[in-house]
């Protein structure tokens, strides 16, 4: 058994029903699980994390979910569903949050990364 089906059964264990509560706590164990460099299961729980977001009324911060997922693609080297990500993500920024500049910076940074492993990608099937 995983990090991922561990987790899973913890919070089936949990007693609340309030969604953002799961959004939060899957968005917070796939970061801890990134760290420690355990990818697969993160990325499987930031994934049930977007998932329950879809279900609430958590707005804008979502796209930190959708970046953190895309970062995530990179580093397992799936970069077309990495830009799948970003441009959903780049869609969802919304140019009147304070956090706009940040965020527009940090998903240009994202798009970077994600054109050169592309990039890659295609020289070495050449």
């Amino acid at each position: 058994m995983d990090n991922y089906d561990n987790f899973r059964k913890a919070v089936a264990n949990l007693s609340t029903n309030n969604l953002e509560n799961y959004v939060e706590l899957f968005f917070e164990n796939a970061m801890k699980l990134a760290m420690n460099n355990d990818i697969d299961s993160a990325f499987k729980i930031a994934k049930d994390s977007l998932l329950f977001a879809s279900y609430t009324n958590i707005g804008y911060r979502v796209v930190y979910i959708i970046g953190a997922l895309c970062e995530l693609c990179c580093d397992k080297n799936e970069f077309e569903s990495a830009d799948k990500l970003f441009r959903c993500g780049i869609e969802y920024l919304d140019e009147n949050d304070n956090d706009y500049p940040d965020d527009v910076d940090r998903f240009l940074d994202l798009k970077i990364r994600i054109d050169n492993g592309l990039k890659k990608h295609v020289y070495l099937q050449n």
